[in-house]
């Protein structure tokens, strides 16, 4: 029970935490903001993957 009331005061802090950082920067609460693009982004070739790859 004491473990559910540490994750209970945790999840109330993250909310003021982020209640603040919504006040404080109100262009990301905009209803009427651009919504991102749906395209992903280009894919690159990743060096040195390969060596991460377990050998069979």
């Amino acid at each position: 029970m004491t473990e559910l009331k540490n994750l209970q005061a945790q999840l109330a802090a993250a909310n003021k935490e982020l209640e603040a950082f919504r006040a404080a920067h109100p262009v990301a609460n905009r209803s009427d903001a651009r919504p991102r693009s749906r395209r992903s982004p280009p894919t690159t070739h990743i060096v040195g993957y390969e060596g991460l790859v377990p050998s069979s």
